[in-house]
């Protein structure tokens, strides 16, 4: 008997490389069917007409709206795509091809623009459309369930009572990068910055590793959590659906959103679709599609509104001298939020 039927011999007799070979066979097959779904949604020879734009999934409402009424009056073709922000942008740095971006905050256009891959979007995209490139505008804000309401009134309330909170991951959400920023000041303000303390201080919170919509939908199944930090678009979303149990609260300080959009320059260069996609951004800046940026819950940059209630609106950068110096310290490698991730995973005997 030949070497080579010995080993096929051995192998015969081995149920564990049989399971293998299935295992591995169902594992290329299932690789093989994301990646043809992947093709079939993002492929960039689509009809040059229909434009891709990505976005946040707490902006669904307001984009549903908005593409049809560019639809009817341009005769254009849109859809859009709906992610947490940090994902888009990631996404749209590997390769993703779209026509127009819309995510959460400036420092994720700016991380794209200095990006190694040039033209992704404009180093001046601020300066593209009215308002620095910014059609509308949120807060974070508490949806909170009704039997938790008296406890909670501020940031710091978050540390002091017996509530358990939840908020979107910020290494997937821009919305939970927010929230996580305004919690991290205000954690910093009342305990001091050591990471003990600071850990501490966060026991309570639940990262959702969703974007803000899909976040929604796990608070309202999970009755253990309390509170959602969320955007006040996605909160007034959850009240309409059911007062008897939820109600919203803002806090004495509120952190302003500036959602902003650009496009997709190297993609809409090679698809020929600049000019389209440029129209439909400046479209979310008209009169027409203001109607439809208040009905969902947001607010237009133009003219200058806002639901603050006389309360503190402010910035990023106010709170921490800059959107850079922000990630740095608290969303960046070594900053506050991996070193917190570290320490759960520590305290619970580590992750497999």
């Amino acid at each position: 008997m030949s070497w080579l039927d010995q080993i096929k011999r051995l192998q015969a007799n081995l149920p564990e490389l049989r399971l293998f070979r299935l295992r591995s066979a169902e594992g290329f097959l299932a690789l093989l069917l994301l990646l043809s779904g992947f093709i079939f949604w993002f492929w960039p020879a689509r009809p040059p007409e229909a434009l891709l734009n990505i976005t946040f999934d707490a902006a669904q409402p307001l984009f549903e709206k908005v593409n049809a009424a560019w639809q009817a009056q341009s005769g254009g073709q849109v859809r859009s795509h709906y992610a947490g922000s940090i994902q888009q942008t990631e996404a749209l740095a590997a390769g993703l091809v779209a026509d127009t971006i819309c995510v959460s905050s400036s420092w994720e256009l700016d991380s794209l623009a200095q990006s190694r891959q040039k033209g992704l979007v404009l180093k001046n995209w601020r300066g593209q459309f009215p308002a620095e490139a910014s059609p509308f505008h949120s807060t974070i804000v508490f949806l909170v369930r009704n039997d938790a309401e008296h406890r909670l009134r501020d940031w710091p309330d978050l540390f002091e009572a017996e509530l358990r909170y939840a908020l979107p991951a910020p290494n997937v959400s821009g919305g939970g990068r927010y929230a996580y920023l305004a919690l991290a000041h205000h954690a910093e303000q009342h305990f001091g910055n050591r990471d003990w303390i600071f850990n501490k201080a966060l026991d309570r919170a639940t990262f959702i590793p969703h974007g803000a919509r899909r976040c929604t939908e796990v608070f309202l199944r999970d009755s253990e959590l309390n509170v959602l930090l969320t955007w006040e678009s996605e909160a007034l979303y959850a009240v309409a659906q059911d007062q008897e149990n939820l109600s919203i609260i803002y806090p004495e300080q509120l952190i302003r959103i500036d959602v902003v959009v650009a496009v997709a320059q190297a993609q809409a260069l090679q698809r020929g679709t600049q000019e389209r996609a440029e129209a439909y951004l400046r479209f979310l800046f008209s009169p027409e599609a203001r109607h439809s940026i208040e009905a969902a819950g947001f607010w237009p940059s133009l003219p200058k509104t806002s639901r603050s209630e006389g309360r503190e609106l402010v910035s990023i950068d106010t709170l921490f001298g800059s959107w850079q110096s922000a990630v740095d310290t608290h969303l960046g490698k070594h900053g506050s939020y991996p070193r917190l991730i570290a320490y759960r995973k520590a305290r619970s005997g580590g992750s497999e």
